[in-house]
């Protein structure tokens, strides 16, 4: 048996089947209660990335304090962020919450950053994981225009909007010295735990770009969400139906917010488009973290029904509004799973919209 993967109109012979691909299996449930979901929230580091290894009192800050100091400039390091970045970072939690991990604060602010659940920072578990809040706050950090040459205090202020906005300033000074000594000589930031070898179904690969990292940001915020066929996907926890997701809107609404892309609304006109040079074919074996991943019909090989953004490669993962009646939730992608991939079929079309690499340059298409 052998694997066919439509692509550039023409179609193209893959692996055979006995290469150890069929580990793959399907991820997700019918229910937005579902174990997917449960696993996530269970661990929810946003990128992959294990926290700093347990760190030494160093000056006027606990081992507690400058471990989570460690913790954000791990993540910093690890997403490509400049150093500067982890100044502010590290700055900003200084300020809201001295740099410890709090499990209150005014309103439903929580963790580091004192990032609200109610704004879009994640869940309340998610934000009390110091490296999900600290990608969070990068992530919104890197949205902003010329963040690396505004004061601190201001690009702190534009990620946080806090009501005492020059309360940032005064933490430069010590946020610097903080991060020179965990980068200087003699200084580990390896993992606490070495045991993460791939990224979960709710998370993003490190060096992904900005532009990736949002995209799919904008999809993981309507995990749980009932599909609507013809759904604009443009408030998916809207008690209002019309604006949740199919499996094309999900994937239309989440370029439109993470990259600026506005893409046509219909799965196969996606396809179509892309296919005319909006996007590059990637083979299987390639694809990468906010790839999207066009699923034919029983009409053709030629006409697509189906789409959703991959998430993990390695497991062959993507995130995807499947059906009526079942939410959004992370689904397989495997072609020699023919259980469970759309249609079942074991042909389909990965492109790239997006540059998927950080450094590539924002905005720049494949």
């Amino acid at each position: 048996m052998k694997w066919i993967i439509a692509g550039a109109g023409a179609v193209v012979v893959a692996l055979a089947a006995a290469v150890a691909l069929a580990a793959a299996t399907m991820l997700g449930g019918p229910s937005p209660g579902g174990a997917v979901l449960a696993a996530m929230l269970a661990d929810p580091g946003s990128y992959c990335i294990s926290p700093a290894a347990t760190q030494g009192a160093w000056g006027q800050w606990s081992a507690e304090q400058v471990t989570d100091a460690a913790t954000i400039v791990r993540v910093g390091e690890a997403d490509n962020v400049p150093q500067y970045g982890w100044t502010i970072a590290v700055a900003t939690a200084m300020q809201e919450s001295s740099l410890i991990n709090l499990n209150h604060g005014d309103q439903d602010s929580l963790g580091l950053f004192q990032q609200r659940s109610s704004q879009g920072w994640g869940t309340p578990a998610q934000i009390m994981d110091p490296v999900h809040a600290s990608g969070q706050f990068y992530l919104r950090l890197e949205a902003v225009p010329g963040w690396q040459q505004l004061p601190l205090t201001v690009a702190a202020q534009d990620v946080q909007h806090s009501g005492t906005p020059g309360a940032y300033a005064q933490w430069q000074q010590l946020a610097t010295a903080l991060v020179g000594h965990l980068t200087g000589p003699g200084i580990s930031l390896a993992a606490a735990d070495q045991t993460v070898s791939s990224c979960g179904p709710g998370q993003v690969a490190p060096g992904s770009s900005a532009q990736v990292k949002a995209v799919l940001a904008y999809a993981y915020s309507a995990l749980g969400t009932m599909y609507n066929f013809g759904g604009s996907c443009t408030d998916p926890h809207s008690p209002d139906m019309a604006l949740h997701c199919d499996c094309s809107s999900l994937v239309q609404q989440s370029f439109l917010h993470g990259a600026g892309l506005q893409m046509p609304r219909v799965a196969n006109d996606q396809y179509l488009w892309g296919m005319a040079g909006h996007a590059r074919v990637i083979p299987l074996s390639q694809a990468q973290p906010g790839d999207v991943v066009y699923f034919p019909t029983y009409l053709g090989p030629n006409t697509m029904g189906h789409t959703g953004i991959i998430t993990n490669p390695k497991t062959m993962t993507m995130i995807e509004a499947p059906t009526q009646g079942e939410p959004v939730q992370f689904g397989n992608y495997n072609p020699a799973d023919r259980a469970a991939v759309p249609y079942g079929s074991h042909m389909f079309t990965i492109l790239r919209f997006v540059s998927t690499t950080a450094g590539a340059g924002a905005g720049s298409r494949s």
